[in-house]
């Protein structure tokens, strides 16, 4: 079967199982192989997702911080190997961490997301970015300058204030000059607490339904998490990285050269079947977004999603497995209505030995209570998919996931084996 075929039935059947949402585009060397919409926008109004719908980008937005100090690095305005001290004030260990360092996520730095009351207080507040860069500067490093990696937003906002101290632009002005106006990306920029951004998408998390989901305070996200975009115009930023467009081949090589751990300038350095993929994954209230590029076939695949509970990073993996590997088959089996099941006798609380635990409870139908990304709890239906004198299988509603229940006598199981949406297939025990 040729990779058009494979990805349209891959498609077809996510979309009528309901397991896309958002807006998605594949390209390669011939140009943009597919650009599909998928649910709404907002859900208050019925407004569908459309090609011109701009979500938040989260992390994504890393890359283009890079970008800016890598665009101030090839000017001669800064070096990336100078001390944040040369342009910070009063950064204690300033003078051992380099600008390189933070692009890297090599730093040290704690990152301010993983601090005490971060996401119950600290996001939903207005800070400067001056306040911001207060909030940790004076904490203790978590390790050497350069000696490992570690996840930090916290240098992405050093970042940030170095890009706007030694321009003299606002972060959001610099980048709409450097970067977006020369690449013609009209529906991106920074958002800000102020500014209504037409035709951003609403965002969501799901519990037994769509909800609403807690919002991040726009003033300070910046150059960790703060941009927002369409897929048309990170298409354009896929296309000038790949062309050279903004820094010269020697910069371009540097950015995706991996630093520590798969890291390098924003990017995360990985193989996908054997083919080199630079890639990130983003996260801000509700909005979750992937973008992945294939060196092989100038392959990329962008997904932006305005309901957080959407596994973009594994959807756009398998579309890479769909293209590189002959052997992949994502093809879902429909889900047909079957007998009744007592859904008392699923009823109860599971426990998967040396990972995590769910619940399943009834009410009218069943539903999985169940912890996904940052251990945050969904309430999912459970759509009965087949049931026999050996097992019971349940798939769940939004992403593809499978229980199978294999019987034992009445109201107990011999065994339970969940398939979670990263493939990864696990023998969970009723423990009440």
């Amino acid at each position: 079967m040729s990779f058009k075929a494979k990805l349209e039935s891959y498609i077809n059947t996510y979309d009528q199982q309901g397991y896309l949402q958002g807006n998605l585009l594949i390209a390669d060397k011939t140009g943009i192989l597919l650009e599909q919409s998928f649910g709404l926008a907002s859900i208050e109004f019925n407004i569908a997702n459309t090609f011109d719908t701009k979500y938040q980008i989260g992390s994504l937005t890393k890359a283009f911080t890079s970008m800016a100090v890598l665009l101030l690095h090839q000017k001669g305005y800064l070096s990336i190997d100078d001390s944040i001290n040369t342009y910070l004030d009063n950064s204690p260990n300033g003078d051992k961490i380099t600008i390189y360092h933070c692009m890297t996520c090599t730093s040290g730095i704690p990152d301010f997301a993983s601090l005490e009351d971060f996401w119950e207080t600290t996001m939903r507040l207005s800070w400067t970015l001056d306040d911001m860069l207060d909030l940790f500067k004076n904490l203790p490093l978590e390790f050497e300058p350069g000696s490992q990696f570690a996840y930090s937003n916290s240098g992405y906002l050093v970042l940030t204030k170095i890009v706007e101290v030694v321009s003299g632009r606002s972060y959001a002005q610099f980048l709409q000059e450097h970067i977006f106006t020369p690449l013609n990306m009209t529906n991106t920029g920074c958002v800000n607490e102020v500014d209504i951004i037409s035709n951003l998408a609403s965002s969501y998390s799901y519990w037994e339904k769509e909800i609403n989901t807690p919002q991040t305070n726009n003033s300070f996200p910046l150059g960790a998490y703060g941009l927002y975009s369409t897929t048309k115009d990170l298409y354009l930023w896929d296309q000038a990285l790949r062309r050279h467009e903004l820094i010269s081949k020697d910069l371009t090589k540097l950015m995706f050269t991996i630093n520590q751990g798969s890291y390098a300038c924003g990017w995360d350095i990985t193989k996908i079947n054997g083919q080199l993929c630079r890639q990130h994954f983003g996260d801000i209230s509700g909005f979750v977004n992937s973008i992945k590029q294939f060196e092989t076939d100038e392959f990329t695949v962008i997904f932006l999603s305005n309901l957080d509970l959407i596994p973009v990073s594994v959807i756009t993996k398998e579309i890479g497995q769909l293209k590189f590997d002959s052997s992949f088959n994502a093809t879902l089996p429909r889900i047909q209505p079957t007998f009744p099941v007592l859904l008392e006798q699923f009823v109860g609380l599971y426990e998967i030995e040396n990972f995590s635990s769910f619940e399943i409870v009834a009410d009218e139908d069943l539903f999985l209570i169940v912890p996904k990304l940052y251990d945050v709890p969904y309430k999912l239906k459970l759509k009965h998919f087949h049931s026999d004198n050996k097992k019971s299988v349940f798939k769940t509603e939004k992403i593809n996931e499978t229980l199978v229940f294999i019987h034992q006598k009445k109201d107990t199981f011999q065994k339970i084996i969940c398939t979670d949406y990263y493939g990864m297939t696990r023998v969970a025990k009723k423990i009440c």
